[in-house]
């Protein structure tokens, strides 16, 4: 509601980059429907804008030039079939959207930087096409394989239209739910709910350190977090935990320890 607004931007306004939120913290009575709709879109902007400066600045330490090994070792919990329809939320420009359209399978990324998006075809050589489309009031941009079975959605996941993408079999979530902020993952996991079919399997490289020590992003997604968002929606289980604290220590010596929890979720 507009009590979480308020305070969401009032905690935002004390780092350096949401200074200039503060002009938008009045009072409710003082705002029109019309206001607080562009409030919303503004701050939807400034989340989004931090993540293209981060691509603009090269400052992308999470993009790896390899096919991440979570994904290479529990790929049969989350393919059931060939093709199976494949869902990369925030995907950047990793190697597995390449890994899995080599795989035979149907994959579809949305991200909401456009460089990622250029650099990503680009690099990996892959002829493609683009299109504009319209979802809830935006216009996104697709790019897409020639054979048409990769697909990359330039937008705000939060402006996008489920019924663009029809029904996904999987959904590969690393570095999504991870990236978002708190307030955002009850809608983050309303969307995911609303496009999977019935048979779905989710993959989650979910992250655990001591938040006391840093505030992220990566953020913190703890069991409760994911019971929470996806316990009363499907099962999930824990496939495996794996200590990532010597790489974390050199990126951040504040973080003691920092490890990788890899769920599956199934349905009930």
């Amino acid at each position: 509601g507009w009590d979480v607004l308020t305070t969401m931007v009032l905690t935002q306004s004390t780092r350096g980059d949401h200074k200039r939120w503060n002009s938008w913290v009045v009072g409710r009575e003082a705002l029109s429907e019309v206001d607080r709709l562009d409030f919303v879109e503004m701050v939807e902007d400034e989340k989004v804008q931090y993540w293209v400066n981060r691509w603009e600045t090269d400052n992308t330490s999470w993009h790896k030039d390899e096919v991440n090994p979570e994904l290479l070792k529990h790929s049969s919990h989350l393919l059931l079939k060939n093709p199976a329809t494949v869902l990369l939320p925030l995907c950047g420009k990793t190697l597995d959207l390449e890994w899995l359209y080599n795989q035979g399978h149907n994959v579809i990324g949305i991200e909401a930087t456009e460089l990622a998006i250029v650099q990503f075809f680009k690099e990996r050589n892959i002829p493609h096409k683009t299109s504009q489309l319209q979802g809830q009031g935006k216009c996104f941009t697709k790019y897409q394989s020639l054979d048409e079975r990769l697909t990359v959605f330039l937008g705000n996941i939060f402006t996008f239209s489920p019924e663009i993408l029809g029904k996904v079999d999987a959904v590969w979530d690393r570095g999504s739910l991870v990236a978002i902020h708190k307030e955002d993952r009850p809608r983050y996991s309303l969307f995911i709910k609303s496009i999977l079919s019935d048979n779905f399997r989710i993959l989650l490289d979910a992250i655990e350190y001591d938040e006391a020590l840093f505030d992220g992003p990566p953020r913190v997604i703890t069991r409760e977090t994911v019971d929470t968002l996806y316990g009363s929606f499907c099962n999930y289980e824990i496939l495996e935990e794996v200590d990532r604290s010597k790489e974390a220590y050199k990126k951040n010596p504040n973080l003691k320890w920092f490890k990788s929890v890899v769920y599956i979720f199934t349905p009930k």
